[in-house]
């Protein structure tokens, strides 16, 4: 620090002192023993050393903390404290000469754990203690900074690769503390069983995930606590290197291009530095940024490296173009039918060019599209008759041209069908013959003469349309003006357009005619082709049809008998095989039916066949509605009261059976005791049916009668069933004459 000048100096001060002693007779040898003013002269001076001292300790550590580019609120390394302490003293007082101790470092033979610093002052042996709050003390043993409880965890502050792991070492004074990781996600941490941060050695082991910073906290039971700054990055895993061209001119305007690297994976962020390298700087040479510039022609290979060593290779090519090409034929004349094709052979200036590198062959002109064609290596082909100018091109644009003329005469003549068959009832009738001149492209004794050998079979016209005229065979012939010819045979032939049976349905019987015959027959009559027909039944297990249309039954059902042509014209003809009725057994021959819902009242007849194979129909008919109906499947419903005869038939009407049917209608008649007791309370009987009218009975009355439609009707009466349902309604008299008749 800078010692203040104001005030008296320490010498002053003390020769102030002896001189006025002296002047009170005190002797000098009583100043300097033990007890004396000049002892405690140093002692003052001692405090006042320490004084200052601990103020400049006490301005650099709160400095420490304050500093602005420290956002922790703590002392991060004894680098901040020697800075604010050299600001505070300055370079005038060297008295206050100091050494700084920090974390990891020994003082007085120990070594400094916690988060401790320690200031010695070389000149008064003073040393002062610092925590990472800020807060100052003084050692006055020695042995405080030892004794203080703190951790320590290395290295403070790292770096690692995605999928790389790192030993991190915890020094701490106490085994009494824990660990955390702030973001897992970020950085894997090995862990015991119960999912706590394995502890091994005081070492844990962590492993980049992904990228990002993730701090480890190592903290003791009394909060002190320690941190691992880590950052999780990505370095190249491969490299890779592209270019709009392999090939480099050194004649062209640009003598360089530009190779661009791509580092995998994207994410990378470390160790991403680029050097470039070339093969062979006599040919090209590259800078830092990949531009490979040409210094002669020969090919080079350039180097891209990354800082972790990832490699990627660019073959460059270096040339120096043509400055003046030509060709070995101005005029070329080619034959379809001779010489066809032209390998062109090129001339290039100067001659130490890069003659064979780039050379672009195109068709410049053409008085038609295709009449020539040019390889990628000059070889020129006619393809059509007419003229063409051919065009070569060298990478720097100096071209060469040649005229090419193409011509073709006629080698032969071809057909397009060489065998035709005409059908008169087909649509059309008619055929076109199309004649090509071989080769296609002939210019010469083109035109084509048709004729036939014989025009009342076939005819053709100029064009070459062949007509069918009758059945028979003609040849076409078709010659060119040269006397090249081919020829067409013709067929001339009539298919049936339709067909149709003798039959277009019948019937056959399983117990009398099982079998039938079928005709076919063709429109037109005079059909001569494909008139064989194919015979086919629906269903074989009904009826079999044999080839020439002989039909025989199998069984009870419907069939489907086709004939097909062999043009595939066809006509059906229905079979239906049957078996007629020979008896018919009802399940009753008489049925009498009683109830008091007479009308709700239904009964199933069940006609038995003979024989049971039959499909003959059968009907049901009932001989009076009014007392019963009966539906097609035999189910009697009763009507009303009476008899009726149901009655079954063949649909032939050859059979028939019957059943009788009585149906009765019952009546109830009701005993209403009125309060006492009566068994029974009812009857179910016929009209006309007698009953015996019962007892009533009833505690502490007298049954008097019973009354029906304002008749009375003793007890044990015998009564007569109207045609009606009955209500009798019994009457009581008290016992000992009380009362009148009424309920009890």
């Amino acid at each position: 620090m800078k010692v203040k000048e104001n005030g008296m100096s320490l010498i002053a001060l003390v020769v102030t002192i002896i001189v006025l002693i002296l002047l009170a007779g005190v002797t000098i040898s009583n100043i300097r023993n033990d007890s004396g003013l000049f002892n405690e002269s140093l002692e003052a001076r001692d405090e006042k050393i320490a004084s200052e001292e601990n103020e400049a300790i006490q301005w650099a550590a709160a400095q420490a903390v304050a500093d602005d580019s420290n956002k922790t609120g703590q002392i991060i390394d004894k680098g901040q404290i020697a800075e604010k302490l050299d600001k505070y003293i300055g370079n005038q007082n060297e008295d206050m000469e100091y050494q700084i101790f920090g974390p990891e470092e020994e003082y007085k033979g120990t070594m400094i754990i916690s988060d401790t610093y320690v200031v010695e002052f070389s000149k008064s042996g003073n040393s002062y203690i610092i925590d990472g709050s800020g807060n100052v003390r003084r050692d006055e043993t020695g042995d405080k900074v030892a004794s203080r409880d703190g951790v320590l965890i290395k290295p403070a502050s790292t770096s690692i690769n995605i999928g790389s792991e790192l030993t991190l070492n915890i020094l701490a004074n106490t085994n009494d503390y824990k660990v955390t990781c702030s973001d897992e996600s970020v950085l894997q941490v090995k862990k015991d069983l119960s999912g706590n941060i394995k502890v091994t050695n005081n070492t844990i082991t962590v492993k980049g995930l992904k990228l990002g910073k993730a701090t480890i906290v190592v903290e003791t039971s009394k909060e002190k606590r320690a941190i691992s700054y880590i950052t999780v990055h990505q370095e190249p895993t491969s490299i890779e290197l592209s270019a709009t061209s392999e090939i480099l001119d050194i004649s062209s305007v640009i003598k360089s291009l530009q190779i661009k690297p791509t580092i995998y994976p994207s994410t990378a962020n470390y160790k991403t530095g680029i050097t470039w390298t070339s093969s062979n700087n006599d040919v090209a040479v590259v800078d830092s940024n990949g531009f490979v510039t040409g210094i002669s022609n020969g090919e080079v290979t350039i180097t891209a490296t990354t800082e972790n060593g990832r490699a990627a290779t660019w073959k460059v090519v270096v040339i120096s173009t043509p400055l003046e090409i030509s060709l070995d034929s101005e005029n070329l004349v080619l034959d379809i039918n001779g010489v066809n094709t032209h390998q062109y052979a090129t001339t290039i200036y100067p001659s130490t060019a890069n003659a064979s590198i780039g050379l672009r062959w195109e068709i410049e002109s053409s008085s038609s599209p295709n009449v020539i064609s040019i390889s990628s290596n000059g070889v020129v082909t006619g393809l059509s008759n007419g003229t063409a100018t051919v065009r070569v091109t060298t990478e720097n644009n100096k071209t060469a041209t040649g005229f090419v003329t193409v011509q073709t005469s006629p080698i032969g003549i071809q057909l397009n069908k060489n065998n035709v068959t005409l059908d008169l009832t087909a649509n059309p009738k008619s055929i076109q013959l199309t004649s090509t001149i071989l080769p296609s492209t002939a210019n010469v004794q083109n035109v084509v003469k048709w004729s036939s050998s014989n025009s009342s079979i076939a005819s053709v016209g100029n064009d070459g349309t062949v007509i069918g005229v009758s059945n028979g065979t003609a040849v076409i012939t078709a010659t060119t003006q040269n006397g090249k010819t081919t020829k067409c045979n013709v067929k001339v032939q009539t298919s049936p357009v339709s067909l149709s049976l003798n039959k277009a349905k019948t019937t056959l019987n399983m117990t009398g005619t099982k079998t039938t015959k079928l005709y076919p027959v063709y429109d037109p009559k005079t059909s001569n082709v494909n008139t064989k027909l194919t015979w086919k039944s629906s269903d074989t297990s009904v009826a079999t049809v044999d080839q020439d249309g002989n039909v025989t039954a199998k069984k009870n059902g419907t069939t489907v008998i086709t004939a097909t042509t062999q043009n595939n014209k066809s006509a059906t003809c229905i079979v239906t095989v049957e078996t007629l009725i020979t008896g018919i057994r009802l399940n009753k021959e008489y049925e009498t039916i009683e109830s008091l819902e007479l009308n709700k009242q239904t009964f199933q007849l069940v006609a038995t066949l003979t024989p049971s194979t039959s499909t003959e129909g059968i009907i049901w008919t009932s001989s009076n509605s009014n007392v019963a109906v009966v539906n097609q499947d035999g189910l009697v419903i009763i009507k009303g009261a009476g008899k009726v005869t149901i009655t079954v038939k063949s649909s032939s009407g050859t059979h028939s059976a019957s059943c009788v049917i009585t149906a009765v209608q019952l009546y109830a008649i009701v005993f209403d005791a009125q309060g006492g007791s009566v068994n029974p309370t009812s009857y179910t009987l016929k009209a006309g049916d007698k009953c015996t009218l019962p007892q009533a009975s009833a505690s502490g009355y007298v049954f008097q009668y019973w009354e029906y439609n304002g008749t009375h009707y003793s007890a044990n009466t015998i009564f007569t069933m109207p045609a009606a349902n009955v209500h009798m309604k019994g009457y009581w008299a008290q016992e000992g004459g009380g009362g009148g008749d009424g309920g009890c």
